[in-house]
Parts: structure tokens; C-alpha cells; sequence
């Protein structure tokens, strides 16, 4: 006995929609991972900000001085009165800009704004309250649009280690 060979079209059209459907499965799995990798970059587009450069720099312009005289200084707090004490060493501050500089620049950057400043000048401010330094500024903010340029005067307080 011969059998002849016939052809089932019905199996084969099987094949291809599961052929298909696993084609489709790897298609989405490619997606979604290639999504999470972007997703983890960091990054905000600059349309998305909320706040307009104005009200940023406005904040920045405000903190940035305190922000200076926290990494310049170590503070205690004096038992008996309960005020703090700011003691630190003037020469470093150099690294305390650098540093102070360099946070605002991560955190503007995580919203889409470029950040730059530079230390222009430090000199020393005889007050009664202790050693007061003035430091002069120019704090840069630019966005893909608009830049805002101002130099700024921060006083900071920096008594010597005993």
C-alpha cells in the first residue's frame, strides 16, 4: 500500500498565528525594556518644568548664600543659650563654593536648567557679632530659551577654631 502525501493547510496556518503571536510577545518584552533603560536616565525635558526660570533663579538666589555658610562652617549649639555657633576656616572656601556650586548644578540639571556661578570675591566684614565675611557672586541660570545673569553679595559668618 501507497500513501500518497497531501498537504494540511490547516496545521500549517496554526503554526504561523503561533509563530505570530510569539513574535508579537518578544516584540513587547523588547519594548518595555528598552522604555525602562530611558526612563532611568534622569533627565527632564525642559517643556515639562512647571515653575518659570524667574521664580527658580529666585530660589536659587535666596539659598545659595546659606547653602555656602552650611558647607563653609561647622555648627554648635551653645548649652546655655540655645543659639548656634558657626565655626569654620575661610581658607576653605574655595571648597565650599565648589561644593555649594556643584550640588545646585545636579539639582538644576535634574530639571532640564543649566546652572553656573562663579566666585568673584571674599573679604572681611568687622561686625560685633563675630567674623563676617562678604562673598560677591555671579550666579548664571539659562535654559534652552532665556538666561539670567546677576551678581550677588552674600554675608557669611565664619569664626576660627579655637
Amino acid at each position: 500500500m501507497m500513501r500518497m502525501a497531501v498537504k494540511s493547510y490547516n496545521n500549517e496556518s496554526g503554526q504561523i498565528l503561533t509563530l505570530l503571536g510569539i513574535l508579537l510577545a518578544l516584540s513587547v518584552f523588547v519594548l518595555a525594556s528598552m522604555a525602562s533603560e530611558i526612563s532611568d536616565l534622569n533627565l527632564v525635558v525642559p517643556s515639562e518644568r512647571a515653575s518659570s526660570l524667574l521664580k527658580e533663579f529666585n530660589n536659587i538666589k535666596d539659598t545659595f548664600g546659606l547653602a555656602l555658610n552650611y558647607n563653609l562652617v561647622n555648627i554648635s549649639i551653645v548649652e546655655s543659650t540655645r543659639e548656634s555657633e558657626f565655626y569654620g576656616d575661610i581658607s576653605n572656601i574655595m571648597d565650599a563654593f565648589n561644593q555649594t556650586r556643584d550640588s545646585f548644578f545636579i539639582v538644576e540639571m535634574h530639571h532640564g536648567i543649566f546652572f553656573h556661578a562663579v566666585l568673584n570675591s571674599c573679604g572681611y566684614v568687622p561686625l560685633e557679632a563675630g567674623n563676617v565675611y562678604k562673598v560677591d557672586v555671579t550666579l548664571i541660570l539659562t535654559d534652552s530659551e532665556t538666561s539670567i545673569t546677576k551678581e550677588m553679595g552674600y554675608y557669611i559668618t565664619c569664626k576660627p577654631y579655637l
